[in-house]
């Protein structure tokens, strides 16, 4: 199973590799991993932050990191408008890679 260290430094290089291709300004993990609570049916929930953005950029960004990660991974784009459940939920339970 994955630790939440190894995912946090695949989602650091990933940022250093791809950050002014892609205009990656933050990213990391919340929900099971970042809490502590993984287990082996659990996806890898990721906020992201962007420069510029669209939904083939995104669903692009989803799927490098489902390869490089091996496991199913959720993305959530940080935005100044979202779901205020959501928002609250990622800012509590926030790690950057």
């Amino acid at each position: 199973m994955l630790t939440k260290d190894k995912i946090l430094t695949t989602l650091h290089e990933y940022k250093e590799t791809y950050k002014d291709q892609y205009g990656i300004e933050q990213i990391g993990i919340f929900g099971s991993y970042a809490r502590g609570k993984a287990t082996e049916q659990s996806d890898v929930d990721v906020f992201i932050a962007l420069k510029h953005s669209n939904l083939f950029l995104l669903s692009r960004i989803r799927i490098e990191l489902e390869e490089l990660l091996g496991v199913p991974t959720d993305i959530v784009q940080l935005r100044k408008r979202m779901n205020s459940y959501l928002k609250k939920q990622i800012e509590q339970e926030a790690i950057s890679a």
